[in-house]
């Protein structure tokens, strides 16, 4: 299995290679379409992270997963930026973000509405001329040509759904276990927000052209319904077996209610396709049936790649369906890395749209290979991907600080000790920490690594380093497994610290969840044949 999956990457690889190179010539060519962006930041805001430099990134797709290209500007002593963007097309959707100097260099999203499962992104045209002021709190206020569209995202993205009184009463049903009465306030509140959204968005309709007016009014529309997707998945995922299954019956019942009447079977394609969130809606309104009606107890992904696939790909057509097979991969590649590969030139051969098929080789490129990273030891000596030719490596990524590392690493000591005497398997730890006296103080105090690991870090660039960037791991702890002949076999193997369906383990019982165990074994042992 393990030499076809490197067979198929080798082929995969090659292909992408060559497309790739041939894509980005062609881009090179290509009419280039300019806006400039200045502002002002906040001096509490720019000491807050430590930061130097503000990032504008163009999102084509806007899950927490996608990477997009990032522009970066210097942030002056007067507290002052200007940037000249160079866009793909004569619009696009951007966000702005620093880089948290005190977190370990952790992209931040500047924004005051809180965390979103989705990314807040603001519209920009050709021919814009933007000032932002950001204060301290995150609160935008933008000024120039074209000012009056992203005045008004921010304001309706500023709509909290989330207020006191509301989380207060829908813990209180929780308790109770009344789970429809929790959903029905918890749409509501939704519908109420969408009104309210879609108020702010009239107040301004007479500065707008209607093209700009219906996109923002689908926007609004398509980002209540991801709001109610997600709540319904969350519904379903509860502490005990009991009430999560309480929460997933009562889930189900408004799930199948809601299929009844669809408020977006007749949105024109060329809104469809630009909207920054309704493809990420209709990507989530059919993970949600997966998630609702797993059987393997995998409620966050479903229970396989193929069947989110085969179904983005025969239920929708032209560019939209392009669009959402590449969200599937962008979302789910992690979860599902081998089955994943095995679809990647299905995928390709789907797709019409050049745009999404060059996104998904680019994802292919940088996802679907090995990073060859040259890292330091304790004692200054650098190790390099190729020099472990010939061996399987598990490598894990830690933080100090991290309660969730160290509780993998306690897991992980049966997995290690069975591989303790095989000089084919090597344990690779890789820490993010940018002060090197702390890392090696929390190597010394065996919560984060075993003693039969190899320790490494990122040399003081923390998240920065090209390795963490390649593989955009935001989030840790984070494995990954790499075979003998340097091809990645698993981004994301079972978690042997959780259950199954993602659950933690209870304490005071055994800290490695057998079943993962078995799965983490039979991924290495699959390797070293």
């Amino acid at each position: 299995m393990i030499v076809k999956i490197h067979c198929i990457m080798n082929s995969i690889l090659k292909s992408t290679i060559l497309i790739f190179i041939l894509i980005n010539i062609s881009q090179v060519k290509a009419q280039k379409h300019s806006v400039t962006i200045t502002g002002t930041l906040d001096t509490g805001l720019i000491k807050r992270y430590a930061s130097n430099e503000i990032y504008i990134r163009i999102n084509e797709t806007t899950n927490l997963q996608s990477q997009g290209a990032v522009f970066k500007a210097p942030i002056l002593r007067t507290a002052n930026f200007s940037l000249k963007l160079e866009l793909p097309d004569s619009s696009a959707y951007i966000s702005f973000e620093l880089i948290d100097k005190l977190n370990d260099d952790r992209f931040v999203t500047i924004n005051s509405s809180g965390n979103r499962a989705l990314r807040e992104v603001y519209l920009i045209e050709v021919g814009d001329s933007i000032d932002i002021k950001i204060d301290k709190s995150g609160i935008f206020n933008f000024s120039g040509k074209g000012s009056s569209k992203l005045n008004c995202q921010w304001q309706y993205y500023n709509i909290d759904l989330n207020q006191k009184g509301i989380i207060y009463r829908e813990s209180e049903l929780d308790n109770l276990g009344e789970y429809s009465t929790k959903l029905n306030v918890r749409h509501k509140v939704v519908d109420l927000a969408t009104k309210i959204r879609r108020e702010i968005l009239n107040s301004y309709k007479d500065m707008f052209s209607n093209k700009i007016y219906e996109l923002f009014n689908l926007d609004i529309l398509s980002l209540g319904e991801y709001e109610k997707r997600s709540f319904l998945w969350r519904m379903s995922v509860k502490s005990t077996i009991e009430r999560s299954e309480q929460g997933k019956k009562a889930a189900i019942e408004y799930y199948n209610s809601s299929l009844k009447n669809d408020p977006f079977a007749k949105v024109a394609p060329k809104y469809s396709l630009k909207s920054a969130y309704f493809a990420e809606m209709l990507f989530q309104r059919e993970l949600t049936f997966f998630q609702l009606y797993n059987k393997k107890g995998s409620s966050y992904r479903g229970d396989s790649f193929s069947e989110i696939y085969f179904k983005l790909k025969n239920s929708y057509n032209g560019s939209l369906r392009d669009k959402l097979i590449y969200i599937c991969f962008e979302r789910l590649h992690r979860d599902y890395f081998e089955e994943s590969l095995s679809l990647i030139d299905d995928a390709l051969l789907t797709m019409n749209d050049k745009k999404y098929s060059h996104l998904l080789q680019e994802l292919v490129y940088k996802q679907y290979r090995s990073f060859a990273f040259e890292l330091p030891d304790t004692n200054g000596r650098i190790h390099t991907l190729s020099e472990y030719n010939g061996k399987v490596i598990v490598l894990d990524f830690w933080y100090t600080g991290c309660s969730w590392c160290m509780s993998l690493n306690k897991a992980m000591e049966p997995v290690i000790n069975k591989y303790r005497s095989n000089k084919n398997v090597v344990f690779i730890t890789v820490c993010v920490d940018k002060d090197k006296d702390k890392w090696m103080k929390s190597i010394i105090s065996g919560k984060y690594t075993s003693l039969n690991s190899v320790n490494l870090y990122t040399a003081g660039l923390g998240l920065s380093h090209p390795l963490i960037k390649n593989y955009n791991i935001t989030a840790f702890p984070r494995q990954l497994i790499i075979g003998k002949k340097g091809q990645l076999i698993s981004t994301s193997p079972p978690r042997v610290d959780l259950t199954p369906n993602g659950r933690s383990i209870s304490k005071g019982v055994n800290l490695t969840s057998e079943a993962n165990e078995k799965q983490f074994i039979k991924l290495i042992d699959k390797s070293l044949d």
